[in-house]
């Protein structure tokens, strides 16, 4: 009697875990995980031909959960600031659409592969360029 219990326990604990997390059946640990999520550093910026990175003391962008972003920046000798906003990421393209805070809802989709998100637009008369690597 105690070995069915245990075998109806254990059934019953799989079944919740498969439905659950419908993409556990497929063996997706990546879509439980969500592995885009985190801190992302910037390790290149470009305005045009010209390198701004060293212009800055840090650039990071956080992709949180529930579509959330904080893109943290310090110039040099400057003070710390965030901008925030919304973000929504599409598996298929491997891209993530950031929606720009206080900008009359200016969205822009941007590749993400192996950790690396590279975000291009056009500034003025140049191109922006930065590449942010996840950390």
């Amino acid at each position: 009697m105690k070995k069915l219990k245990l075998r109806s326990s254990l059934l019953v604990g799989a079944a919740v875990l498969l439905f659950s997390f419908p993409n556990f059946k497929k063996g997706e640990l990546t879509d439980i995980a969500k592995p885009y999520l985190g801190v992302y550093e910037c390790t290149d910026a470009k305005l045009g031909e010209e390198d701004i990175l060293p212009r800055f003391d840090s650039v990071k962008l956080e992709l949180k959960d529930k579509g959330e972003y904080t893109l943290y920046f310090k110039e040099k000798g400057g003070k710390a600031e965030k901008v925030e906003g919304k973000y929504r990421y599409d598996k298929a393209n491997k891209t993530i659409t950031l929606y720009l805070p206080n900008r009359r809802l200016i969205r822009r989709a941007f590749p993400l592969g192996k950790g690396v998100l590279t975000v291009t637009v056009p500034y003025g008369d140049k191109t922006l360029r930065m590449q942010f690597e996840q950390k």
